[in-house]
């Protein structure tokens, strides 16, 4: 299959750009009250209980709430969502799902075809790839409310 290479340079581009914002674990985030899940920093609130891993963070709740919790400096966490989803169809317009959580997402540059090209958590609405928005600016938003 021989491949555009306006094509093959927006997905390079893409890996490049992605690459640049990755976290691998919590503490990559630079908010404390940010979760690292799929790659990108979410916004969190402190939840009930102290942890020393992840798993100390799970409660009695249903599955899908429990894939938003998570550990950091011994406080446990949760994803900050007004809904919870099983993937992106789930949320609103301007949302994506992640860690079945709908979270508050931005444009990127990268163009997309119902989801494809989109990278891992991104998601595709009218040609373009949106990604979760990262915490600082999820709080510039809410304050220029």
């Amino acid at each position: 299959m021989k491949m555009n290479p306006c094509m093959l340079i927006s997905i390079l581009a893409l890996l490049v750009l992605r690459a640049a914002s990755e976290c691998v674990t919590h503490k990559d985030c630079r908010s404390a009250q940010s979760l690292c899940f799929d790659g990108y920093c979410l916004l969190a609130t402190a939840v009930p209980g102290k942890c020393t891993t992840s798993a100390d963070c799970r409660t009695q709740l249903s599955v899908m709430q429990n894939a938003g919790r998570g550990c950091r400096n011994n406080i446990c966490y949760e994803i900050i969502t007004n809904k919870l989803c099983t993937g992106h169809v789930s949320c609103d317009d301007a949302q994506v799902c992640i860690r079945n959580h709908c979270v508050p997402s931005v444009a990127t540059s990268a163009k997309c075809h119902v989801g494809a090209l989109c990278a891992a958590g991104q998601r595709c609405l009218g040609g373009i790839c949106y990604e979760p928005l990262e915490p600082s600016r999820v709080l510039e938003t809410d304050n220029s409310r």
